[in-house]
C-alpha cells in the first residue's frame, strides 16, 4: 500500500511539473506569435510612425493626409511650412510622398528619392 501511495504521490508531481512546464512554453509562444506578441506589436508600430501621404490642394494650402487611415498630418502653403509641422508633431515618423520621395529626420527633413526597384 505505501508503495501504491508513494508511486501516486510521484506520478502527481510529474503530471504537475510536466503540465506547468508545458503550459508555460504555450504562453510564451502565444506573447511572441499572439494578438499581443511582439510581432503585432512591432507592426502596429511601424504603421504608427509610417504614413503615405494623400495631398489636396485647396486655393494655396496644400493638405497632408495618411493615404491608409485620412488622418490629418499638416498643411501649408509651401513644403517648408508642411515641413516643420511635421518636424514638431511627428519628429521620428516617416512620409512617403506621391511622387517616390521619403522625408524623415534621417534625410534631414528634404525629400529624398526612392528606387522603387530596391
Amino acid at each position: 500500500m505505501i508503495e501504491s501511495t508513494g508511486l501516486l504521490l510521484a506520478w502527481l508531481a510529474t503530471t504537475y511539473i510536466v503540465g506547468s512546464v508545458v503550459l508555460g512554453i504555450m504562453d510564451g509562444i502565444r506573447d511572441v506569435t499572439g494578438i499581443n506578441g511582439l510581432e503585432a506589436r512591432i507592426k502596429k508600430r511601424l504603421d504608427d510612425i509610417i504614413h503615405r501621404v494623400r495631398v489636396e490642394k485647396q486655393a494655396n494650402t496644400y493638405y497632408w493626409y495618411d493615404m491608409d487611415d485620412n488622418e490629418f498630418l499638416a498643411q501649408g502653403s509651401t513644403d517648408e511650412e508642411i515641413i516643420a509641422s511635421l518636424k514638431s508633431r511627428f519628429p521620428d515618423h516617416m512620409f512617403f510622398l506621391p511622387t517616390n520621395h521619403l522625408v524623415c529626420a534621417k534625410t534631414n527633413w528634404k525629400p529624398k528619392l526612392v528606387d522603387a526597384n530596391k
